[in-house]
């Protein structure tokens, strides 16, 4: 999971403000990767965005306005194959944190 805004005020993870309409909008969130490349096609569902093509970013933030990202921030999740496993047996609280806390 990848976001290019930030969404949640004052969680030191980016520039979102109290109150929102006023000071979240368009907010940077907390920078903790660098994408490399997007494929348009990969993600209509989840985006909405129809759009076909990729785009290529040769650097992070401040090396060039049209080549760089700029401030993305992702999590990713992990758990063991094993159904028994604790990781397994919790990955939902995994997700319900990373999609709806941080």
């Amino acid at each position: 999971c990848c976001w290019p805004s930030d969404r949640q005020a004052n969680d030191n993870n980016g520039n979102c403000a109290a109150p929102y309409d006023a000071e979240c909008e368009d907010s940077d969130p907390g920078d903790n990767t660098n994408l490399c490349y997007v494929d348009f096609e990969k993600g209509v569902l989840s985006t909405g965005f129809a759009g076909t093509g990729n785009s290529v970013h040769n650097g992070d933030d401040g090396n060039g306005q049209y080549e760089a990202e700029g401030p993305i921030h992702c999590h990713g999740f992990a758990w063991a194959n094993d159904e028994s496993d604790f990781t397994s047996s919790y990955k939902a609280n995994n997700l319900f944190y990373v999609s709806m806390y941080d």
